[in-house]
Order: C-alpha cells, then structure tokens, then sequence
C-alpha cells in the first residue's frame, strides 16, 4: 500500500513539474506578454509631414498601465505601448521589471509630444516629464532619432475610436 501510495505521488509531483515547465504561468512566474490587451494603428506626424505608422497595445486601465512593458524581452521596432489616462495627469513612469531600453513620449490630449524621457532597462528611478500630460507612448528607445524625428516637433495621430481610459 505505501508503495503504491509513494509512486502515485511521485507521479503526481512528476506531472505538475512537466505542467509548470509548458505553461509558465502555472508556476507562478508572469506572462512575458500582455494577451487580450487591445491594439490600434498610431502615426507619429513630423512638422514637414512625413508619417510614421507603429501598432500599440492599449493599456487602458490602471492595472493594464501599471504592468506596462515589463518581463518583456524584445519590443518589434514598429510596435509600442498607448497609456490611456483618465485625465490629464502627472503620473512618473518606472523601468521595474522592464528588460527593454525605451523612451517614453508624453502627449497633450490633442496628440502633441509635450515631453520625452529615456528609461533604462530594470532602473527604478521615477521617470518624471515634468509637466501634465494625458497620453504616454512608449517606443524602443532610439525610435525617435532613427527616423530623424525631433520628438517635440512631432505629433501623434491618434485612432478616433479609444477604449476609455479607466
């Protein structure tokens, strides 16, 4: 009986250590990406209007926006993240748990760059912009510069359909 009873459980251990391994979650570790958050088609707008397009995940909510980026590994350059507010906030970012380089654009409501900031993978330092904004995009640092953008000279087009920011 103890025997039986000893490879049962060793079985048991032996298929939910197989389990954790096919489905990180199951172990308790995060997601590296952010499943079911929805996504939209921006344009970044030079002054001589010259358009960027990038795809952002919508991070709506205040759980979604406090997630953000992080335990993830790689950002494709024409993608990033749209942190929706409310209303117009003074909120700093952080790089906690963030393994990617960014730079974090603060936009008035109308889609205006109003700052830009670097962040540096895993620092926890705040990431304040200085000033009150609505909307903050992040994007693979160097975005910017790559494409010979002056980010304060630039604009961002923004889909007219937006979740509410909650």
């Amino acid at each position: 009986m103890r025997v039986a009873f000893a490879a049962l459980a060793a079985a048991a251990l032996l298929a939910a250590a197989c389990s954790a391994r096919e489905h990180p979650r199951a172990a308790g570790t995060a997601a590296p990406t952010a499943p079911g958050l929805p996504t939209a088609r921006i344009a970044i707008v030079a002054p001589d209007g010259r358009a960027f397009p990038l795809t952002v995940e919508i991070a709506a909510t205040q759980e979604e926006r406090q997630r953000g980026l992080m335990f993830r590994r790689e950002l494709p350059d024409d993608a990033g993240m749209l942190f929706l507010f409310p209303e117009d906030t003074r909120t700093s970012f952080w790089m906690k748990d963030t393994f990617i380089p960014l730079t974090i654009a603060f936009l008035a409501a109308d889609g205006r760059i109003l700052a830009v900031v670097d962040g540096q993978p895993l620092d926890e330092t705040p990431l304040d912009p200085g000033v009150t904004y609505r909307y903050a995009l992040e994007v693979n640092q160097g975005w910017f510069a790559r494409r010979g953008l002056e980010p304060l000279s630039a604009r961002v087009e923004l889909p007219s359909a937006l979740p509410p920011a909650r």
